[in-house]
């Protein structure tokens, strides 16, 4: 599946990228990433809310939650990124193992967690349903592939932003919202979400 794959591409370039970095960016990175995922989920619908208008009727109708999410998402790992190579300007010496493990396993996460971002928001555009092989389907999943996924990086960070925000998706229905009022495919265009999955189990 091709999501996996490019899951697959972020984690091992990530990690590639951070062998030369060390352990210590790769700790931090890994926090910034999911600290400013968390900054992104918990302010993008008041903004949605207000760029929807402007974008209204411009090619950019529908794209209001992913702008807003990946603006702030850059925004907050900017300036976590800043403020770590402030706080911590100094090279940390490690035993050679723990400084190249410690670099494969949180590269690795960090772009798992990247991953996981990554997809949530291309949830959120106004794509073909079967858009990168993405097979919605309800009865099986809430919003899968064909065939189970093992630890899909979009199901964990979703739990994870669950997790963080008590408030946030209570009922687990993000993919299916999205799946019903941005995706279309070629029997129908994207239907109005009108609160169908709310209080579901799902």
């Amino acid at each position: 599946m091709l999501t996996g794959l490019l899951t697959l591409v972020i984690m091992g370039l990530i990690t590639y990228a951070f062998w030369r970095e060390g352990l210590l960016t790769a700790l931090t990175t890994a926090a910034n990433v999911f600290l400013a995922g968390l900054a992104a989920f918990a302010f993008w619908e008041p903004l949605a809310g207000l760029l929807g208008p402007m974008f209204a009727g411009s090619f950019l109708q529908g794209y209001e939650d992913a702008v807003s999410l990946m603006v702030l998402f850059a925004i907050a790992l900017g300036l976590l990124r800043v403020a770590v190579n402030n706080l911590a300007n100094a090279h940390l010496e490690y035993h050679p193992l723990l400084r190249q493990g410690g670099t494969v396993v949180f590269g690795l996460l960090t772009g798992y967690l990247a991953s996981g971002f990554l997809l949530c928001v291309l949830q959120t555009l106004p794509w073909h349903v079967h858009f990168l092989q993405f097979d919605y389907r309800v009865q099986e999943n809430g919003g899968g592939a064909k065939a189970p996924r093992v630890l899909p990086p979009d199901h964990a960070w979703l739990a994870l932003m669950r997790g963080a925000m008590p408030g946030f998706d209570p009922d687990g229905t993000f993919e299916l919202r999205y799946a019903r009022y941005r995706r279309y495919d070629d029997a129908r265009d994207a239907m109005p979400y009108k609160g169908e999955f709310e209080g579901s189990e799902k």
